[in-house]
């Protein structure tokens, strides 16, 4: 697959990631940005091409409108620098990609450890750069103040927030918060967690001799703006017991200084979920995520199916109603 860039072709991109820009609190409609991904290896690559700027400038991605209902080619034009050459965009990336979409504009983790800023309505793009002494793993949210970084350092979780006053794009470090005390948790809390079983008719079907269990939703509502809940009293040594704990990030508040991480043992097992209240530095714990009869399931279906993820999804009920205009 190749990719159009200054009337010349950059060979040799494997696939492309998909990123939604959407805010329902403005606009019914949205858009869908194809961002190419480019492949690793040595076949087919001019050498002359791997010291070109990435990303190019002009850019041509395709983007697909709901309001036009269809896909379509877009040209965004570079403001600032490029993040380095095609060579260094092709290093290997581990970690979550992800985005945000704020204020007219799309923030994406791109290949090669950059973000970019695209601005749908000026068709044009930032690259930046993330923030100084971060770790492998990068992460990008949308919380109270805009779009927030999150990058583990050690036994710390450093959180960045982007400043853009003045037309100037910097990190400015929120602070460095200590996971000792979720790694340290070793209390079974059943939290406001609800299996929405949806996918039950495909497990069914490898699993014939399972019976499907009535699901007794317990009345649990989880309040962000309730501060009074109960301190991580039972914390203990238990990584002398048990020698890896896997802590993720599964998102921010959307609109509170609030961080959601998972602890997991080997395998993702027995994980559980964790709110850090990032201006009290207090920890809240949301009991297991994982989903019930879970050992029946893995038992019956293939490796690939084994794995799980988790989005941070907001539901447009709290957004406030739109006003109406008035022309």
């Amino acid at each position: 697959h190749n990719h159009t860039r200054d009337g010349g072709m950059v060979r040799g991109i494997l696939t492309h990631d998909y990123y939604l820009a959407f805010d329902p609190k403005v606009s019914a409609h949205y858009q869908v940005f194809e961002i190419p991904y480019l492949r690793w290896g040595k076949d087919e690559i001019d050498p002359l091409e791997e010291t070109s700027e990435w990303p190019p400038s002009p850019y041509i991605l395709h983007v697909f409108s709901s309001r036009r209902g269809c896909w379509e080619e877009r040209l965004f034009v570079r403001e600032g620098d490029a993040a380095g050459t095609v060579a260094k965009a092709r290093v290997l990336f581990e970690g979550q990609q992800n985005s945000v979409y704020w204020r007219g504009s799309l923030y994406v983790h791109c290949q090669g450890d950059f973000f970019m800023r695209i601005s749908l309505s000026e068709d044009k793009y930032n690259v930046i750069k993330p923030p100084m002494g971060v770790g492998r793993i990068n992460y990008i949210g949308l919380s109270e103040k805009g779009v927030y970084h999150a990058s583990f350092v050690k036994n710390h979780i450093r959180i960045c927030i982007l400043n853009e006053s003045c037309d100037q794009l910097e990190w400015i470090l929120k602070h460095d918060y200590d996971l000792k005390p979720i790694q340290m948790f070793d209390r079974q809390v059943h939290g406001p967690w609800i299996l929405e079983d949806i996918n039950y008719g495909i497990f069914r079907s490898h699993l014939p001799n399972i019976n499907k269990e009535e699901v007794i939703q317990e009345k649990f509502e989880w309040n962000s703006d309730d501060d009074d809940f109960p301190e991580n009293e039972d914390m203990v040594e238990v990584h002398r017991r048990h020698p890896y704990f896997e802590i993720e990030i599964l998102g921010f508040h959307p609109y509170k200084e609030i961080l959601f991480l998972s602890r997991s043992e080997t395998f993702k097992l027995k994980a559980m979920a964790f709110a850090y209240h990032l201006n009290s530095f207090k920890i809240e714990s949301l009991g297991s995520i994982y989903p019930s009869c879970h050992k029946y399931f893995d038992s019956g279906l293939a490796n690939e199916a084994r794995e799980i993820e988790s989005f941070p999804y907001t539901p447009c009920c709290w957004i406030e109603e739109i006003p109406e205009r008035v022309n």
